[in-house]
């Protein structure tokens, strides 16, 4: 594997990002949405450096089997926490194709959320999804290549999500 951001430069940003997070909050409470399996490890350390008034929950969503997207989302349970009324941030640790973090965005807001926000830690530069187009995550913390990534939550085959940097597969790791 390949070491495309280090732990270093994804704790730094991640504390940017909180930061910012905070000031955009200013005080209201909220809710930080993980999406599992991915995001876990994002959200414990953005939560850690979150200063703000929120609960963590959680949601299984995801348009993936294996390596590709089939297009459709699939909820695997819901979250614990009624999100009428309540101003939502999702997390998740890579926006690929957009889908899934719009159709979540969508399906709070007719859920009656009062607000809904993304935050995400790398978002691949690569055409959006047909029914993504106009998706615009709120905060990004990289921007980087279309390529196989693991590290920070992104995994292959549920393998790797551990890794505290993000990486670049290699033919020599899918041995």
């Amino acid at each position: 594997m390949k070491i495309v951001i280090s732990a270093e430069k994804v704790q730094s940003r991640i504390q940017e990002m909180a930061v910012e997070i905070d000031r955009f909050y200013d005080g209201k409470p909220y809710t930080v949405v993980a999406l599992q399996n991915g995001a876990c490890y994002f959200a414990v350390d953005l939560t850690r450096a979150l200063k703000g008034d929120f609960i963590l929950d959680t949601l299984s969503a995801s348009s993936y089997v294996g390596e590709h997207s089939t297009g459709k989302i699939k909820f695997r349970g819901c979250t614990k926490t009624d999100p009428k009324g309540q101003n939502i941030l999702l997390a998740d640790e890579v926006l690929d194709t957009g889908l899934t973090l719009s159709t979540l965005v969508r399906y709070f807001k007719e859920q009656g959320a009062a607000s809904v926000a993304s935050v995400v830690l790398v978002q691949k530069q690569r055409p959006l999804h047909p029914l993504a187009q106009d998706f615009r995550a709120n905060w990004v913390g990289f921007n980087l290549e279309d390529r196989f990534l693991i590290g920070c939550g992104m995994d292959y085959n549920e393998r790797f999500r551990q890794l505290p940097f993000v990486a670049e597969m290699e033919a020599s790791d899918l041995k």
